[in-house]
């Protein structure tokens, strides 16, 4: 009998179960778990290697990493990306980072700083993309087609929220 669950509901059974043994989810440990074709998670990735290969494979579990969500404490709850720190005798390659939800990365000083620091990044990337765009369009343009004062109070209140 086929499963009945849709594909998303099927890759968070996989990674709830992931969570549970480990108590974090990497990209490669799901990869590696629906690359049985027996797995509810199989057919979220694209096993074909002339046309992707293990490494997109592993962008396409991150993607489903941070929009499913797991149960913590009989509760859903998202997961959040901790990203790794390298020391010099380290090598990127050795180590992964991690998916872990976000009530427990809240209570680890740790994580939460290296998770903050991550989206501070990414608020800054944006920020710069932004004002590249804005600098290549006239004002009269940009008024007419954006409000670029509401787009630029939203960037603000979410770095004051994440300096607090």
């Amino acid at each position: 009998m086929k499963n009945k669950l849709t594909l998303k509901e099927n890759i968070q059974s996989v990674v709830q179960e992931i969570y549970e043994k480990s108590g974090e989810v990497r990209a490669s440990i799901l990869v590696e778990k629906a690359s049985d074709p027996e797995s509810p998670a199989h057919e979220a990735f694209e096993w074909d290697n002339t046309k992707a290969g293990h490494e997109y494979r592993l962008i396409q579990a991150r993607k489903w990493l941070v929009v499913i969500e797991i149960i913590v404490d009989k509760r859903p709850t998202r997961l959040v990306h901790v990203p790794i720190t390298i020391s010099e005798d380290e090598s990127y390659m050795e180590k992964e980072s991690y998916y872990k939800p976000i009530s427990l990365v809240s209570k680890n000083a740790v994580e939460l700083e290296l998770a903050i620091s991550e989206l501070q990044k990414f608020i800054d990337g944006a920020q710069r993309r932004i004002n590249e765009l804005l600098s290549c369009v006239s004002r009269k343009e940009i008024n007419k087609k954006i409000n670029v004062k509401k787009l630029q109070k939203g960037i603000e209140i979410v770095k004051q929220s994440i300096s607090k």
